[in-house]
């Protein structure tokens, strides 16, 4: 196997070979930015750039011990730390404040540097990193968006992934929308389900907070792992849940994707469509957003629910609850 094959194929946040692949990889980016010369053309520079992304997103569920394999996948629970020179690496890339090479838009806000300086001993890893880059930057944060293939991702840090909390504290002042249960609502109406099917979804979406809570309290494990493990069944996932109801849930779906034929890996694609066309309205509509969140965004304007919703439904003819969290 040669070099570009073998960084293909074993490129990803999930290597087992992660140490040995990051030396590999800045090596070959080093000599295509020193040569310059089509010999290099598949230097990862795009893939690398996608490895700094995901240090600073995912970089606080890399761990020593075993964790939750379904917010990790199974080889995660092998990666260790990454090193050193890499983390430079990344953060030098990460955080910087150069515009990419190709985005599709951006929004540009200013944020107050004392207010600022004084949260960063409350903040957690990745809000002191937003914050900090922000007050190097004159108080000023820019987000670089460009769709891969549908969704909207930011191109280098951005207070999109900020835990929630610290989100909080850093901007009271901005309002957050959320699309509720967007994958699966978008999924119940677009998609040719069997009846037996389709009344299980209706009864989930119908009251979601209870079907969670329900299926809670099977697990004995708190919601965020549960919602994680309710959307994985979504994209194919077989494997067991810890919950009754969400196990049935998963052999509906399996059965779903046999007899249609669908590929799982596909079908999110196809609802992330769906999803930023639905932003895009609202986006449309609320010309003042500051931020995207994939399936929702903030905003500074207080805005009319009912008359979002109704937009996406004259549009696309799917009816979606819009949330203020």
């Amino acid at each position: 196997m040669n070099i570009k094959d073998w960084i293909t194929k074993r490129m990803g946040r999930y290597s087992k070979g992660k140490e040995a692949l990051v030396v590999c990889y800045l090596e070959v980016y080093r000599k295509w930015r020193r040569r310059r010369c089509e010999a290099f053309a598949y230097a990862p520079v795009k893939e690398l750039k996608k490895a700094c992304h995901h240090y600073f997103k995912y970089k606080d569920i890399f761990v020593l011990s075993d964790s939750d394999s379904y917010k990790m996948r199974e080889s995660c629970k092998w990666i260790l730390k990454w090193t050193p020179e890499f983390e430079d690496f990344a953060r030098t890339q990460f955080l910087t404040s150069t515009p990419p090479d190709n985005y599709t838009t951006s929004r540009e806000t200013e944020h107050n540097i004392k207010r600022l300086t004084r949260l960063l001993p409350q903040l957690g890893m990745n809000g002191k990193d937003w914050a900090s880059m922000v007050i190097q930057n004159d108080g000023v944060s820019t987000d670089y968006y460009s769709p891969r293939p549908y969704r909207l991702y930011t191109n280098s840090m951005s207070i999109q992934y900020v835990s929630r909390v610290d989100r909080k504290l850093l901007i009271p002042h901005w309002h957050d929308y959320d699309f509720k249960n967007c994958h699966w609502s978008i999924f119940i109406q677009t998609f040719n389900i069997d009846k037996e099917y389709r009344d299980f979804l209706e009864l989930m979406l119908l009251d979601s907070d209870a079907f969670m809570q329900k299926v809670c309290e099977e697990s004995g494990n708190d919601y965020g792992i549960m919602k994680s493990r309710r959307n994985s069944i979504l994209y194919g996932s077989k494997s067991g849940t810890g919950s009754k109801t969400l196990n049935t849930l998963r052999d509906y779906h399996q059965r779903y994707l046999a007899e249609s034929g669908k590929d799982a890996s596909k079908l999110f694609y196809a609802l992330s469509r769906y999803e930023a066309l639905m932003l895009d309205i609202c986006r449309e509509l609320d010309p003042n957003w500051k931020l995207l969140m994939y399936d929702g965004w903030m905003t500074e304007t207080h805005i009319d629910i009912a008359m979002f919703e109704e937009a996406i439904y004259e549009r696309l003819k799917i009816k979606i609850i819009i949330t203020n969290k």
